[in-house]
């Protein structure tokens, strides 16, 4: 993992089309297909994965590709999704691992990713360190390199930017000594496809070709929708399911 020039993310912002809380406002135009993974939600005290489907199951409600948690996981009731939801902003390890192996089968070698992560993600907020940062640390410099130094900039976001190989999309976090995040924005030299996953939301949009899109979308253990580029992320996205003061059927 070493840093990377933010001009060779440059291309992105122009192709950010579409008004916030759309696919478009997040995820570059121009692909065959976009991919919306959902990120998984967890049970207490297991941690344990569940889909969202499954979780609709739970408390009567349809699974579609604008579906928002906030429906999927029912009414405060005692039909109420129980469990914890969705980590937002990032994906969980298990699913960056394979999504990223999948990935990387998908882009033309020698292949090169380049990782962007939010400049407000915990890891460059010197004021909320716990400790000073010490000059003679490798990790604290390397923090304050990427804190102070040039940012790609999208609308409403700005992000560092790292390359690596797929296999070190689990570990961006490491590399920035916050093991909690992921990369918010991915992409190969080849530019074959384009990972978007925004600080606000509880999936990650996949910009590709068809090939890449059927083999995520077939994968036993990735739950992803096919979205269209205008389709949207924002929380009154859902227009099939309910609003959670609705009552369920018995």
């Amino acid at each position: 993992m070493k840093e990377a020039d933010v001009e060779l993310g440059e291309w992105i912002r122009p192709q950010l089309t579409g008004q916030w809380g759309t696919v478009a406002a997040i995820s570059p135009a121009g692909y065959l297909n976009y991919v919306r993974i959902f990120h998984p939600a967890a049970s207490d005290p297991t941690d344990q994965l569940y889909s969202w489907s499954h979780v609709a199951t739970v408390t009567h409600r349809t699974m579609h590709p604008q579906a928002q948690w906030q429906q999927i996981a029912g009414d405060s009731d005692s039909e109420r999704w129980p469990h914890k939801s969705p980590v937002i902003g990032r994906l969980h390890h298990s699913l960056t691992r394979t999504v990223f192996a999948v990935l990387a089968t998908k882009t033309t070698p020698p292949t090169e990713v380049y990782f962007g992560v939010w400049e407000g993600t915990g890891w460059a907020m010197h004021d909320d360190l716990t400790r000073p940062l010490d000059v003679g640390n490798e990790l604290d410099q390397r923090i304050a390199r990427l804190a102070q130094g040039p940012k790609l900039t999208h609308p409403g976001r700005s992000y560092v930017l790292l390359r690596g190989t797929p296999n070190d999309a689990d570990a961006v976090g490491a590399y920035l000594g916050d093991t909690t995040i992921s990369a918010h924005l991915a992409w190969p030299t080849d530019r074959a496809w384009c990972i978007s996953t925004d600080v606000d939301y509880d999936s990650t949009i996949l910009a590709c070709d068809h090939d890449t899109a059927e083999t995520i979308l077939t994968h036993p253990d990735i739950e992803a929708l096919p979205i269209p580029h205008t389709g949207r992320l924002d929380i009154n996205a859902d227009h099939i399911n309910p609003p959670r003061s609705t009552t369920f059927p018995s």
